[in-house]
């Protein structure tokens, strides 16, 4: 298992490390985010190449201050979360406060986000589906992710959610349920059973042959806002809040 993304340098991106206007941990902050929103690892920052990823927050200047309005990070285990967890973070923020940036698994996110608040300019949340509905297997999968992920980032800049159940289960409850299947029957006793543990396969069997992204990136606003009080989410709101600068970066619902 590779822990750390593998970044490649050439004399050109040493030379620009160097200088005092941009400096190594910005050359690194920049490599990091192509290699994670990207998947370009051999991306070279003192080349022609930078002009052919997106500009913000790639462009070569001074430091960013999180404090002041850079994006918050938020890794996820897989597209699916990116796609559901966006329309939930729409309802609150600007989507110019935050990105969300999907893993392939919990592992990969896991160290995609050390990686990341390695630099310490980005605040960082790690969000990830527990293993275990146990409390104290939680907490500890929780605490074990904190410790590996503040002595990189500090308290500050770094979030840890452990969802339990998994971020598609909200989607399933009666409530948001209603609204999301509107016209369709409640979930029988066996759906209500797997719900929790495993509501991809009670998706799945609902939605035919649509893709869960597709079904996520579709829900109405009331659904949207409906899962949105889940109180899971709660920590991770009022953490982005907290770092996305300007008041009007953020929604009022």
């Amino acid at each position: 298992m590779i822990e750390h993304p593998i970044l490649l340098w050439n004399a050109e991106d040493i030379s620009w490390a160097l200088s005092a206007e941009n400096g190594f941990a910005r050359a690194l902050e920049m490599k990091l985010r192509v290699a994670i929103e990207h998947g370009l690892p051999d991306f070279f920052v003192g080349s022609h190449e930078l002009a052919s990823v997106s500009p913000d927050p790639l462009e070569p200047g001074p430091p960013v201050d999180v404090v002041s309005g850079a994006r918050v990070i938020v890794i996820v285990e897989g597209e699916n979360d990116r796609v559901l967890l966006t329309k939930l973070l729409d309802t609150r923020f600007d989507r110019s406060a935050y990105r969300v940036v999907p893993a392939r698994g919990k592992e990969a996110a896991q160290a995609l986000a050390r990686s990341l608040a390695a630099v310490g300019r980005t605040a960082v949340v790690l969000m990830f589906d527990a293993d275990t509905r146990e409390a104290e297997g939680i907490a500890l999968q929780k605490a074990e992710a904190e410790d590996a992920l503040q002595l990189a980032a500090g308290d500050d800049m770094s979030l840890v959610v452990v969802l339990a159940p998994e971020l598609e289960a909200l989607v399933l409850r009666p409530d948001a349920f209603a609204l999301a299947f509107p016209g369709e029957p409640p979930l029988d006793s066996n759906e209500e059973e797997l719900a929790t543990d495993r509501p991809r396969r009670v998706l799945e069997h609902r939605l035919g042959g649509t893709g869960r992204g597709q079904f996520f990136s579709r829900l109405s606003p009331s659904t949207i806002e409906k899962i949105a009080q889940d109180p899971q989410l709660e920590a991770l709101f009022a953490f982005v809040a907290s770092h996305v600068g300007p008041s009007g970066a953020v929604r009022h619902p």
